[in-house]
């Protein structure tokens, strides 16, 4: 949730740090929600990085068929 309006960095990054994909984004105060198209990524484990101006969040997804 945020609670201001800012803007963000969302990155796909492989397990050997390769960034796949990324994106800036606007959002707003509140509660915020994106669809990343991941339907060009091979099966496997990927890293999901959220950078914003106080820090960044790193989330692992696994992508399967």
């Amino acid at each position: 949730e945020s609670y201001t309006d800012d803007s963000i960095e969302i990155s796909v990054v492989n397990l050997s740090g390769m960034e796949i994909m990324t994106g800036l984004y606007s959002i707003n105060h509140g509660k915020n929600n994106f669809n990343l198209d991941l339907s060009g990524l091979n099966t496997g484990i990927y890293l999901i990085q959220v950078k914003t101006q106080k820090g960044k969040i790193t989330e692992k997804i696994i992508k399967s068929e």
